[in-house]
């Protein structure tokens, strides 16, 4: 998998999670389920239960204050989410709008929050950072 792919699952997975306890929960994961229902049917209504329950999950971990299984429930999805993209790259295309869509309404952590994406072809170059960047 390249290394854009592998930005992509990361980025998919992180925000699939980050969403699983807010009010754009039920938008998200729906448009998620679509993804499966698109190039994966037969999966779709499992992947389903499964968004539920780690959501469920994700809520008992937060109230333990368990940062460990928060990890393994974003690990799980990442896994799903590569194994996905992997035997299905069109399914690329929708894991890129997931993250259009709702990197901006993932809760900011320590109050900032830097989502970034680029595309190159060609001989283009793409620089890209988070804060200051000096090119010489």
């Amino acid at each position: 998998m390249s290394s854009e792919l592998a930005q992509l699952v990361a980025a998919s997975a992180n925000t699939l999670v980050a969403l699983m306890l807010t009010d754009a929960w039920n938008q998200a994961r729906d448009q998620v389920v679509g993804v499966w229902r698109r190039f994966r049917p037969e999966q779709a209504d499992a992947v389903s239960g499964q968004l539920d329950a780690s959501a469920d999950d994700l809520a008992q971990a937060r109230q333990a204050d368990d940062g460990e299984a928060e990890g393994e429930i974003r690990g799980e999805w990442s896994g799903r989410l590569r194994r996905l993209v992997r035997d299905e790259p069109e399914a690329a295309g929708a894991l890129e709008e997931f993250v259009r869509r709702y990197a901006s309404q993932v809760p900011a952590a320590g109050g900032t929050t830097v989502v970034q994406s680029a595309h190159a072809s060609g001989k283009s170059r793409v620089h890209q950072a988070g804060r200051d960047m000096n090119i010489r």
